[in-house]
This record gives structure tokens, C-alpha cells and sequence, in this order.
């Protein structure tokens, strides 16, 4: 598990997310794999951020070639 505070993810270009962003999934619960709090800093778990781009692609190509058969 490789873990940043989250203002140091989105200066380094790890996470293409706002920092409000963030702040907003962390306090409505979405997401809270990638976004949780220690110590009262809020954290992103770069693992689980790269699983959740891996898995939206896939889901996208998965579409695309459904899309690509009906025509």
C-alpha cells in the first residue's frame, strides 16, 4: 500500500483529482479505499487508485467492443 497526503499526490501529478475533490469523496464516503484520514491527514493509497484506473479502463474497452459488434 503506498499511501500520500493528498495535497503532496496532486502536486506531484499522482492523482488528476482537486483537492476539494478529495476532501468531498472523503466526507460523502465514496471512494474510502483511496481516500481515508490518519492522524487527520487526509491520505490517497496510490494502489488503489491505479486498481480503480485499471478497472474503469477495462470497463471502457469492454463497452467500446460491445458497441463495436452491434453496428
Amino acid at each position: 500500500m503506498k499511501m500520500l497526503p493528498a495535497k503532496k499526490a496532486i502536486d506531484s501529478g499522482a492523482v488528476p483529482y482537486a483537492l476539494n475533490t478529495l476532501y468531498k469523496w472523503h466526507s460523502m464516503k465514496q471512494h474510502p479505499a483511496m481516500v481515508f484520514k490518519v492522524n487527520g491527514t487526509l491520505m490517497v493509497d496510490l494502489d488503489e487508485y491505479e486498481n480503480m484506473a485499471i478497472r474503469a479502463r477495462d470497463a471502457h474497452v469492454k463497452n467500446a467492443e460491445r458497441m463495436a459488434t452491434i453496428d
